[in-house]
């Protein structure tokens, strides 16, 4: 049973969105039948944990006197399997791959190739999620809330940002539909990263592209 566990983990902390496939982790552990309160540690898996506690009973490995010499690991990570499983139940309405994936009809195999471009979108601020949802408040579109990036203006590349997504364009084909929108060759990719770093780095303009984005994304 876990006696003391968190080193490096504050009691109660909401997991962040998102963590190391494994994690280090220590506990304070007292063994079924031993008085002694003995210190473990080893890797388990990122999720698990985050849900392991103090009084939960976990697998551990003990040597011939009774020594903890470290985690079970297969075993605790297939003991929290159905916690992990619940955990990301209830997150995937909360997952822009879900939102994207919902509105474009797309199984998780399609997803492969669009996957990049996917991934560039769930790091953007929380608007933009709220504004893929659908009907509410949302910030009023501005034509251009700030500079071209490489001659990019901020339309052509949320233009460009659904055209590849709705299109379910493969990577090697971004920098030609880039150039269908008007983009010079070659200048999409550069243009993409610092467009991206801006939308989240600056919650204002991230609010905007949300608004931009979904209505781009509309049938």
């Amino acid at each position: 049973m876990i006696v003391d566990y968190g080193r490096g983990r504050t009691a109660g902390e909401t997991p962040p969105e998102s963590w190391k496939s494994s994690m280090r982790t220590e506990a304070i552990v007292q063994v079924d039948g031993d008085s002694r309160h003995q210190h473990v540690s080893g890797t388990v898996l990122g999720t698990t944990f985050w849900m392991m506690a103090e009084g939960d009973t976990v697998p551990v490995l003990v040597d011939d006197t009774g020594v903890v010499t470290g985690f079970d690991r297969p075993a605790i990570d297939d003991g929290y399997k159905a916690q992990r499983s619940a955990r990301k139940e209830s997150l995937k309405p909360h997952s822009v791959v879900h939102d994207v994936r919902r509105h474009l009809g797309l199984d998780r195999a399609q997803l492969a190739d669009i996957g990049p471009a996917i991934r560039d979108l769930a790091g953007v601020p929380r608007q933009f999620v709220d504004a893929l949802r659908g009907p509410g408040e949302s910030a009023a579109v501005e034509d251009e809330p700030a500079p071209p990036i490489d001659g990019v203006s901020f339309t052509t590349f949320v233009a460009v940002q659904a055209a590849l997504v709705r299109g379910r364009v493969a990577p090697d084909r971004h920098d030609e539909v880039a150039q269908s929108h008007g983009v010079a060759p070659g200048v999409w990719p550069s243009a993409h990263e610092a467009w991206m770093r801006r939308v989240r780095s600056d919650p204002a303009i991230g609010q905007v592209f949300g608004a931009a984005y979904a209505e781009a994304m509309k049938p």
